[in-house]
């Protein structure tokens, strides 16, 4: 079997002789860029990067008895994963959701789109600015911003978001 992340570069990935084989083949490192380099590849440009499609290639030999070479059923099983900002995001108040297809002619679309609500977490008070005071000039670029502790319920503070 020979994976290729583009249709023109391939790798083999599995290999079997024998009559009747039956194989799970795990992809995860060869889709994966971030997993850990175990099988100690050299040329790993070609798994850099995300990957949005890739190709599978049956390659079958039979030797002089070419009737006794066939695949009986293949069956992919591919997980997808999301970062969560491209997901689509709703906020208080109306919102708007939109859907686009390619099919030609009516049809009939259900949007379902789910969410658990979380009461028992509440966001804290606006933090107060501490520097550089509202509506200050700064004469340096690299200077850092800092918050004076908000108050309230669930006080601690991760990230900031600037905009």
């Amino acid at each position: 079997m020979l994976f290729s992340k583009d249709g023109q570069n391939w790798r083999s990935v599995w290999f079997a002789t024998g009559y009747r084989t039956d194989a799970s083949v795990e992809l995860d490192w060869f889709l994966n860029p971030a997993l850990n380099d175990w099988r100690a590849e050299r040329d790993l440009v070609w798994r850099m990067g995300p990957c949005y499609r890739y190709y599978i290639k049956v390659a079958m030999w039979a030797g002089s008895h070419p009737a006794s070479v066939g695949l009986d059923a293949i069956r992919f099983d591919t997980d997808i994963q999301c970062a969560t900002r491209s997901l689509p995001s709703l906020f208080c108040g109306q919102n708007t959701l939109s859907y686009r297809d390619q099919t030609k002619g009516s049809r009939t679309v259900k949007i379902t789109y789910g969410w658990q609500e979380e009461h028992s977490i509440r966001p804290p008070e606006s933090p107060a600015l501490v520097f550089p005071k509202p509506g200050a000039d700064v004469d340096r670029l690299d200077f850092e911003f800092r918050w004076r502790k908000p108050k309230g319920y669930g006080t601690r503070v991760d990230d900031y978001h600037i905009r």
